[in-house]
């Protein structure tokens, strides 16, 4: 696991693989004795709890809470890309609706909530990732400069995820699975 995070972080500050927007060369249909690639889709594993990051009730809808609940990893909607925007700068953006993970009304305060939201490319949509060490990454917002938080280090199912001071511990901690 720590070899595929290695690389995987090494290709976010490459600015490539992850899922590079597309630019006006790469744009166009995959010529046609090249399948296009599929970006790799990931689970996010709160490090406090052990459960996943997701849409509430698995809702492909623009406004929906992320929060923590069972791991189905099965569904699309439990499951992640990270689209690299060059350096260790990501949006992190939801397999099933290809919405990203969005800071309400792009709040600057501590327990802003997170929600999927079209992505349009604002700064609350942008987070740096960071290898925290022994598999675990950091997200942290560009627009407030707060981490990706499980609201107060809550273990239950539903514990809403926001944004707090970044502190380093569990609750903003994740697992890419």
């Amino acid at each position: 696991m720590k070899s595929r995070l290695i690389r995987l972080l090494a290709a976010v500050a490459l600015g490539g693989w992850l899922a590079a927007a597309p630019t006006a060369a790469t744009a166009g249909a995959a010529a046609p004795d090249q399948p296009a690639q599929a970006a790799a889709t990931f689970l996010l594993v709160a490090g406090n709890s052990g459960l996943c990051v997701g849409p509430a009730v698995g809702s492909p809808h623009d406004g929906a809470a992320i929060l923590q609940d069972h791991c189905n990893g099965h569904l699309a909607a439990w499951r992640w890309e990270l689209r690299s925007l060059g350096g260790n700068l990501v949006e992190i953006r939801n397999a099933g609706s290809d919405r990203c993970v969005d800071v309400f009304l792009a709040g600057r305060d501590n327990g802003v909530a997170t929600i999927q939201y079209g992505c349009n490319g604002g700064f609350h949509q942008h987070w740096f990732v960071t290898d925290k060490g022994d598999g675990y990454v950091e997200f942290r917002n560009r627009n407030s400069g707060k981490c990706l938080d499980v609201a107060q280090g809550f273990r239950h199912l539903g514990a809403p995820i926001w944004q707090w001071d970044c502190h380093g511990g569990a609750p903003q901690r994740f697992k890419l699975g």
